[in-house]
């Protein structure tokens, strides 16, 4: 039976009968059947009860009272055992029947708690699934908002987000978090069953990050498709504990995530923006941010979309341009890994030094035969922004333009 309640309603499944059923009896060592609306048994302690007409709850249904029924009184009615049934209530109305098998006199004393058993189960799985149509509308809303122009004068995109508590006149920054071995790990652990797991996981996923961000003011997480999940967080957390602790908060998140679910992840950061306007720009920048930073520095796990300016013009480059600067960069593998860790230590040649597990001179060194081989002293700033550049370019050399959309 469905009973409806504003916007859901509550169904009493065979499924939800079985698990009222098979809870109550470790509580009491009796038989308990439940019965829907139309007296059928659809969940029993005894599986071959199971689908078999109930006569006396029929009864009950009808007259909205508890039944005894004797020994004598159930060779009469159709599929009936001695006990004792009771209607189960929800919102005013009578949507089942639960009974207990046994001489009604010694069941009679269980009855109340039985009832109020199934009761409060049943009001748990009617406020669970108002949960769950809740979260699967507003998913349903972010996917639609990240994937339609959208303008001022939307009013519907507009209502619907004040309805499910936007305040569109904040501001928000949005992050992506792409699970990388996703397909690995669910093939490894389900030998590739079916899909079911594949949801169980993504449910895992996103119910272990808003665990993790409870405290922390984050405000929504979504699943968007395949291995990324959308982090909408306010403008109030940044503002309160600085940019540098929320890219610390993350590394964070990366780490439970791996060792929870051993899972490798990837996060991109985007700006803060303004209203429903502002999440679909800093959402484009943060997938921006994910795909340019596993491109340009496979080795990290973090990317915030404002440390990848340099990164974000070599990508607008034209082909031709990219590919001039990229060959005018004759250094081998030893020469550039020594480049790229100068500029990942912000041109410090100790911290360089420490980073390659080589003596300071000895980076030194490797500086002098970059600039004999180029021209360019890696140490001169406006040289090094060339040779930067040179080197986002040879990165970027061989890839497609689509791989970083």
């Amino acid at each position: 039976m469905k009973i409806k309640d504003n916007s859901t309603e509550i169904n009493l499944t065979p499924h939800l009968a079985q698990t009222i059923v098979d809870r109550t009896m470790q509580i009491l060592e009796r038989n308990i059947n439940i019965m829907d609306e139309e007296g059928v048994i659809i969940g029993s302690g005894n599986e071959d009860r199971i689908n078999t007409l109930h006569e006396g709850a029929r009864q009950v249904i009808v007259e909205g009272q508890k039944l005894n029924i004797s020994k004598l009184e159930a060779e009469e009615l159709k599929g009936v055992k001695p006990g004792i049934n009771l209607p189960i209530h929800f919102n005013g109305n009578v949507i089942g029947v639960v009974g207990i098998t046994g001489v009604p006199a010694e069941v009679e004393k269980y009855g109340g708690l039985v009832k109020m058993t199934a009761e409060l189960m049943l009001q748990q799985a009617f406020y669970l699934q108002r949960l769950q149509l809740a979260e699967q509308a507003e998913e349903h809303f972010i996917k639609e908002l990240l994937n339609r122009d959208l303008d001022s004068k939307d009013n519907v995109m507009y209502s619907r987000a004040e309805a499910l508590g936007y305040n569109i006149n904040q501001q928000f920054w949005v992050s992506i978090l792409e699970v990388t071995n996703l397909w690995d790990e669910l093939l490894r652990r389900s030998n590739g069953k079916n899909e079911t797991e594949l949801h169980q996981y993504i449910k895992r996923i996103k119910e272990e990050i808003e665990t993790f961000f409870i405290a922390k003011l984050t405000k929504r997480v979504f699943h968007l498709s395949g291995e990324r999940f959308v982090i909408i967080n306010y403008e109030q957390e940044q503002m309160e504990r600085g940019i540098e602790e929320i890219l610390k908060n993350k590394v964070e998140l990366v780490a439970r995530l791996k060792n929870k679910f051993n899972f490798n992840c990837k996060i991109g950061v985007g700006g803060v923006r303004k209203g429903l306007i502002g999440i679909k720009e800093s959402f484009a920048e943060g997938v921006e941010a994910v795909n340019l930073g596993k491109r340009f520095y496979p080795s990290k796990d973090i990317y915030h979309i404002e440390d990848l300016k340099l990164e974000r013009m070599v990508k607008e480059l034209p082909n031709q341009i990219r590919e001039y600067f990229a060959n005018i960069l004759p250094l081998d593998n030893q020469f550039r890994d020594s480049l790229e860790a100068y500029f990942s230590n912000n041109l410090n040649i100790s911290e360089t030094a420490r980073t390659l597990h080589l003596h300071r001179n000895s980076v030194i060194y490797r500086l002098e035969k970059i600039k004999e081989s180029t021209g360019l002293d890696p140490k001169k700033f406006d040289d090094a922004v060339s040779l930067k550049l040179m080197l986002l370019c040879q990165i970027f050399r061989g890839k497609k333009k689509d791989e970083f959309n």
